[in-house]
């Protein structure tokens, strides 16, 4: 199988993943509402949870790995990522997101802003920080993700410093799409870790 098919399939089963969650939640929250023969203020509030969450993930897989969609400005980045992390936090888990970046960012930095959320927050176990911004003195776009409990996969750490090897999880998308979409930018790509921290490096 071709490695474009190979990121198809593994791209699918990741959206389907994460969308199911919320569809579950959905659902659940539904029968409630049926089962109590009416919207009682504590299921509505958990169907519009759940409802909510279903369309941020949605609208945050469209921008992040789709067409140009949703990724209007800075602005509708950085609300599509706040959106996105939100509907994963629950009681333990909570995110931070520090967005920085110039209002004439080019797309293709908005979009590698997204799956760089998306990569970090996988690898924050416990929820933690996410700050994207330009470091004007190494001149370097940054993406760092730091909290109480940091866990890298060695695959997408591989992925990241340009040392790729075939994919073999859902979980390794976004970092495949990040250094596609930076390399067709000509930019270079390399992951620093250190205690309780990742930092994604790019940069021409």
């Amino acid at each position: 199988m071709s490695d474009s098919l190979e990121l198809s399939k593994f791209s699918l089963t990741r959206m389907s993943h994460d969308l199911a969650g919320m569809m579950t939640a959905l659902s659940a929250s539904l029968e409630l509402l049926d089962e109590a023969g009416g919207a009682d203020a504590e299921s509505l509030s958990l169907a519009q949870a759940a409802a909510q969450g279903l369309i941020a993930r949605l609208t945050f897989f469209r921008a992040a790995f789709g067409a140009k969609g949703p990724l209007t400005s800075v602005r509708a980045a950085k609300e599509t990522a706040e959106t996105y992390l939100k509907s994963l936090e629950n009681k333990p888990i909570s995110y931070r997101l520090d967005f920085k970046l110039p209002a004439q960012a080019p797309m293709f930095v908005l979009r590698l802003s997204l799956l760089g959320v998306q990569i970090c927050a996988d690898c924050l176990a416990r929820g933690g920080d996410i700050r994207i911004e330009v470091n004007e003195a190494r001149r370097t776009f940054e993406i760092t993700g730091s909290g109480e409990r940091v866990a890298v996969d060695p695959a997408i750490a591989d992925l990241l410093n340009a040392n790729p090897a075939p994919l073999s999880s859902p979980k390794q998308v976004a970092a495949a799409y990040f250094i596609e979409t930076a390399q067709a930018n000509k930019w270079r790509v390399s992951l620093e870790q250190g205690s309780g921290y990742i930092k994604i490096v790019c940069g021409e």
